[in-house]
């Protein structure tokens, strides 16, 4: 009988110690997800980035095309200056000149402030996309560490499997 029992006692460490291990080995996959929680914050921050640069580089465009057709307005003006019969007229159209010179200065800067935003970001990007580099290295070796420890926690449990089976027999019914 004290055979029996020692029998059935080292039968329930070998349950233990299958449970022990299949719930290590569950947790797995659970522990890459976590893992990937940075690398996919690093990489919507560089797609924020790249919107943000694209965006600023269509307010440039944008900027620059009213830009060019402004001074085509100002030239326009200017030629039509040399028509003007009276002191009146001359006046009042070099005052709309120099609206259209504040206009075209307003518009000027703003140009400047978007190619200035389209820098910034470019510089940003660039230490973002290092920053996707390294978690994406990171996360690689960690996933790669995990993977072989749930090999290693597959080995093991098929080992202990295969002893508690060998052990089985020698139990009585």
């Amino acid at each position: 009988m004290n055979a029996q029992l020692s029998l059935l006692v080292q039968l329930q460490h070998f349950d233990l110690k299958i449970h022990q291990l299949d719930a290590q080995r569950q947790q797995i996959p659970a522990r890459i997800n976590d893992a990937r929680v940075p690398l996919n914050q690093a990489n919507a921050r560089l797609e924020e980035i790249k919107t943000a640069i694209e965006k600023a580089a269509a307010d440039r465009r944008s900027g620059e095309q009213d830009l060019n057709e402004h001074e085509s307005h100002v030239h326009k003006l200017r030629a039509r200056l040399m028509e003007l019969k009276t002191n009146k007229e001359y006046q009042a159209h070099l005052f709309e000149i120099d609206l259209a010179n504040k206009k075209k200065e307003s518009i000027e800067e703003r140009v400047i402030l978007a190619m200035e935003r389209v820098d910034e970001k470019e510089k940003e990007l660039e230490d973002v996309q290092n920053l996707v580099e390294e978690v994406t290295q990171s996360f690689a070796d960690e996933k790669t560490q995990l993977e072989s420890k749930a090999t290693e926690l597959d080995h093991e449990l098929e080992k202990l499997n295969t002893r508690k089976e060998e052990f089985l027999p020698q139990l009585e019914k």
